[in-house]
């Protein structure tokens, strides 16, 4: 089946929520999908609410500083929004995507972002380990900054992943003044039996570890 005919149609449902836009946000995003519909939905056609949806979700806010501030906007709202696209499908990066760039940066919804992005990574770890990358990056408390990090290192570990995801926590616990617990973890990636580092991943673990040793020893 050709896929033509939903391309034209999302394009046309784009254009009519871009057109009336200013009607869109004089009400903030509280009619959120119900849960109650969405497995009905998710039954029927779950591809094509989850993109309807998503374009609902992307044309509610302030794109260009014209419009509604997305400052004003309640996070339990935006949650709803969240569990009921995610519901319809996990595989899809669009709705993970608007939570990191478009919703995340305003600080009133970063919380409920971080949350989702996490929660999205916990479908499938091995495929969505960087919305978890994503999610430590808008964190800004140290505490919990640092679970997501050790987290993220753990999946690194267990799915073979590159090494600045398995230097995550090592990384995080260097950031937050922690050197010689970041010292210990970065030793543990080197000394792993079953590592598949490359020469050069190597030499820049090693590299920092000659740094760390050589900020201990200024102390004495």
């Amino acid at each position: 089946m050709s896929i033509l005919p939903l391309a034209l149609l999302l394009f046309s449902l784009k254009m009519a929520l871009g057109f009336y836009g200013p009607t869109l946000q004089n009400h903030p995003p509280e009619s959120a999908p119900l849960l109650s519909l969405t497995t009905l939905k998710k039954y029927y056609n779950a591809a094509l609410f989850y993109r309807i949806h998503s374009l609902e979700l992307e044309h509610l806010g302030d794109m260009n500083g014209e419009r509604r501030s997305l400052k004003h906007y309640d996070p339990s709202d935006l949650k709803k929004w969240f569990q009921s696209i995610d519901v319809l499908s996990s595989q899809p990066d669009l709705l993970p995507f608007l939570a990191t760039f478009y919703y995340g940066p305003s600080p009133p919804l970063k919380e409920t972002c971080i949350t989702f992005l996490e929660t999205h990574c916990d479908h499938n770890p091995k495929a969505k380990w960087r919305w978890l990358a994503h999610a430590l990056t808008l964190e800004n408390n140290p505490a919990k900054a640092l679970n997501i990090s050790k987290k993220l290192a753990a999946y690194g570990k267990t799915y073979t992943l590159p090494l600045w995801v398995k230097d995550a926590e090592a990384r995080a616990h260097s950031r937050q003044g922690n050197h010689n617990g970041a010292r210990l973890l970065f030793q543990a990636i080197l000394d792993d039996p079953n590592n598949t580092l490359s020469p050069e991943e190597i030499h820049f673990l090693e590299s920092i570890l000659h740094s760390l040793k050589s900020y201990f020893s200024s102390f004495r």
